[in-house]
């Protein structure tokens, strides 16, 4: 059976980091797997080597990741600016850097979007 999640956040939220600066991720992977950007597995991989997104189907194929535009759910991005620097801490890492509109997402907006995710998961 293939690992699959419906609602993807960012991956901060989990104590991943940038290898280079140490800092929290903001990113979220089903938007990352369009880009040229790279990840690190060495748990799973048993090296050190950078993989591309864009080709975790290949890499992994036991995990299914589905693009997503935007960002992702306002939920998450309420939830991640309002813990950014606590998971930091609680990870000895440097805080994520947030962009500017996630601060913005009020309590009802970010519930309304958690709504929004876990009726989309029961259809």
């Amino acid at each position: 059976q293939k690992h699959r999640v419906a609602l993807h956040r960012p991956q901060g939220l989990s104590g991943w980091s940038h290898s280079d600066s140490g800092k929290l991720v903001s990113d979220i992977c089903s938007t990352q797997i369009t880009t040229e950007t790279t990840y690190r597995l060495p748990k799973r991989f048993h090296d050190e080597k950078y993989r591309n997104y864009k080709d975790v189907a290949t890499e992994i194929p036991d995990w299914e990741i589905k693009t997503t535009t935007g960002d992702g759910p306002e939920f998450w991005h309420r939830l991640f600016a309002k813990h950014n620097n606590a998971i930091a801490k609680m990870n000895e890492l440097k805080p994520a850097i947030i962009p500017k509109g996630w601060f913005k997402v009020t309590d009802a907006r970010a519930l309304k979007s958690l709504e929004i995710m876990y009726t989309d998961l029961s259809k």
